[in-house]
């Protein structure tokens, strides 16, 4: 029969809190990076399984423009109708959209030529 030791100091080496609160500073510092912005262009991420055809349909829905798509089928670059519409994300997450970011980060996903 074996013995097992537990130690009774279950922090990582000193360094848990430190690493703990850089991660959360980090995630919350891409959180407000990737929010998309109420008075311009998002990105839309519909689902994977759906067409171009069904991207568009989702901005259609929340009253919006295609501004562009994506290199994938399922990613597209849309805007609202109106000009500095906030509500324009939470239209489109109630049209069908999985994700609505800021295309800051969507350079390389758009088709190029």
């Amino acid at each position: 029969m074996s013995r097992f030791y537990v130690e009774e100091n279950h922090s990582v080496g000193g360094y848990g809190a430190p690493f703990l609160y850089g991660l959360t500073l980090t995630l919350v510092i891409l959180a407000v990076y990737f929010m998309p912005r109420a008075d311009g262009d998002v990105a839309v991420v519909v689902s994977p399984f759906a067409g171009r055809a069904a991207a568009s349909h989702v901005v259609a829905r929340a009253e919006g423009l295609v501004v562009d798509t994506g290199r994938w089928r399922f990613l597209i670059l849309a805007r609202p109708a109106v000009d500095n519409d906030p509500n324009f994300p939470a239209r489109l997450y109630g049209a069908g959209a999985l994700v609505v970011f800021n295309p800051g980060i969507m350079t390389g996903c758009v088709k190029k030529g």
